[in-house]
């Protein structure tokens, strides 16, 4: 495949690159500018700002639907909060505990997972308080005692990080909750720490006082900005002396009539791509090769039929 996407001056087929900031760097630049991503990310940035600022946790809860880009503006966000805070990579401790139990199992084995990788970092964090993680994290409490208890330990964890490994923080990241009763939780214990909490889930999850601030929707992605989302993609992975583009904006608007998730756009269009490079294995490089252009017959009649068994993925 690599040798056959050679002729469009591609290493990899760009549509299926899963955006990870919190692994790849560039990554960051790399979301479409379409209206979803644009709102959110600018909430996201500025609310970090603030927290840094007042010294204080940050929170986000990042919902929409299946496909709509949560994982990525969760890492995004926890990215841009580990560069703002300038840690370092290496340092950067982010504890992902399964959201598939009652808040106060998840913020046990949430204390449970921060002793484990804290002490598998070699941080300098005084031994009593990772026995108090630990400790905390096997008792039984009512969740308003626990609510207070893993406050206390996370305001102390996050600043002996800081007192004696300057370049070092944590966050917590939990994907798919069920419903604002972990995020509610979270956010009454981790307020004070200087940390990032990230949360993903669906569109119902609507959290109630303060925490509902925190919460950012991602929405599908309209006709007219679908060929933005291809564009952009495109641009981000062809050679620098980029050739033009194998496709038109027409031909894209009228294979993905909105409002789509993203994930479908990028997805069928790597298909698509993957289609006629199969059936034309060698030859000329694009341009000069006309049979690697992505006519707007051949993206209808395609996007069509893959969109007939589209489930997501």
């Amino acid at each position: 495949m690599p040798e056959r996407l050679a002729r469009y001056g591609l290493e990899k087929n760009p549509f299926y690159h899963q955006l990870n900031p919190l692994e790849n760097a560039l990554d960051v630049q790399r979301f479409a500018p379409v209206a979803s991503f644009g709102q959110v990310l600018g909430d996201i940035n500025a609310a970090i700002a603030d927290a840094i600022e007042m010294e204080e946790g940050v929170f986000f809860l990042i919902t929409g639907g299946s496909g709509s880009g949560r994982t990525a503006v969760a890492n995004y966000a926890l990215a841009r909060y580990r560069d703002a805070r300038q840690v370092a990579a290496k340092d950067f401790i982010v504890i992902a505990p399964a959201a598939n139990n009652s808040p106060g199992h998840v913020l046990r084995q949430a204390l449970n997972n921060l002793s484990v990788l804290l002490q598998k970092r070699g941080l300098n964090v005084p031994k009593d308080l990772i026995k108090a993680l630990r400790n905390e994290s096997t008792g039984t409490f009512s969740s308003d005692v626990l609510v207070s208890a893993l406050g206390n330990l996370a305001l102390e964890v996050a600043d002996a990080l800081k007192k004696n490994n300057p370049t070092s923080a944590f966050g917590v990241f939990i994907k798919g909750i069920p419903d604002a009763s972990i995020f509610t939780a979270a956010h009454g214990s981790f307020q004070m720490a200087e940390t990032i909490v990230v949360m993903t889930g669906t569109d119902t999850i609507q959290p109630a006082g303060d925490a509902a601030k925190c919460r950012h929707a991602l929405m599908s992605v309209a006709t007219a900005e679908a060929p933005t989302v291809l564009e952009q993609r495109w641009k981000d992975f062809a050679p620098v002396t980029e050739p033009p583009m194998p496709f038109t904006s027409g031909a894209v608007q009228k294979a993905f009539k909105g409002p789509n998730p993203i994930e479908k756009i990028l997805v069928l269009f790597g298909q698509i791509l993957d289609s006629r490079i199969n059936n034309s294995p060698k030859g000329d490089p694009w341009p000069v090769a006309k049979d690697l252009d992505l006519d707007d017959e051949f993206v209808t009649r395609q996007a069509d039929s893959l969109s007939r068994d589209w489930r997501g993925l």
